[in-house]
């Protein structure tokens, strides 16, 4: 699989690259990124990371059996990075109800698509997009602030991996507001 998703990004070149140097985090790593731009972050990716979610549910209706548990750790992840966002919505006071802008309808749109495709795409596509995702904020430098005191862990959220076919069972993430905030659903 590695070769395969290496090939991927060798193939398309120019477009990943663009894809993983965007300006929002390159401005969040050198500290120059305002607080309003975070909040519009946060809200903004909040309402991805939903449609993220109900893409990925709709994908367990086709999974083969050996597919289930990689889909149920995405699901695990999105979980706690819905509960992140609602946290850091509720501590600044950001109102729930935004509307997507720009790329996250974008994304929603390209998302909603995909509900339809057969599943290999939807695999490859949800791969496609952690993996921009992921590499995005995992830059050679720390973040800046304010980010660094929004997010202290970018990444896949809340699993830990080693060992045993690639997975450790999940350990909850506590945020030091957590008793501070309505609790999320679990």
């Amino acid at each position: 699989m590695a070769s395969t998703c290496q090939a991927i990004v060798n193939e398309v070149g120019l477009v990943w690259a663009r894809a993983v140097k965007h300006e929002f985090a390159e401005r969040c790593a050198d500290g120059t990124i305002g607080s309003e731009q975070v909040d519009t972050w946060l809200n903004q990716d909040a309402i991805w990371a939903r449609g993220l979610t109900r893409l990925v549910g709709s994908m367990l209706c086709t999974a083969p059996d050996e597919d289930l548990d990689i889909l149920l750790d995405t699901l695990a992840a999105m979980h706690d990075e819905m509960c992140f966002y609602e946290t850091k919505a509720f501590e600044r006071g950001l109102s729930r109800e935004v509307v997507p802008l720009g790329a996250c309808e974008t994304y929603l749109a390209f998302m909603e698509k995909l509900r339809s495709a057969p599943y290999p795409v939807q695999l490859g596509s949800l791969w496609a997009v952690r993996a921009v995702y992921n590499q995005a904020w995992q830059a050679p430098r720390p973040m800046g602030l304010p980010l660094r005191r929004v997010r202290p862990a970018l990444g896949f959220a809340g699993v830990q991996r080693s060992g045993q076919r690639g997975r450790t069972p999940r350990r909850r993430r506590a945020w030091p507001s957590y008793r501070q905030r309505p609790p999320c659903r679990s």
